[in-house]
């Protein structure tokens, strides 16, 4: 019997579920369920560290110089 609680979206069917009965109550647990954030790949992880290299190196000087009428003379 499936007992529905929530209308949150339903269980991915890679997770597996123990179920355990006794007479009063049944007890669900489920298996280890897989990482949310899986290991970036090599070759994106350069790129996105070049990435912040260059934005560290322009977030400091970012700004054009301000030039004014009488400064050059």
């Amino acid at each position: 019997r499936t007992v529905v609680s929530s209308a949150a979206a339903r269980r991915r069917t890679e997770a597996t579920e123990v179920v355990q009965s006794t007479d009063a109550q049944t007890t669900t647990v489920e298996a280890d369920p897989a990482p949310l954030v899986k290991e970036g790949d090599a070759a994106f992880e350069k790129l996105l560290a070049e990435e912040e290299a260059i934005e560290a190196s322009t977030r400091e000087a970012h700004e054009t110089p301000h030039f004014r009428g009488g400064d050059g003379d």
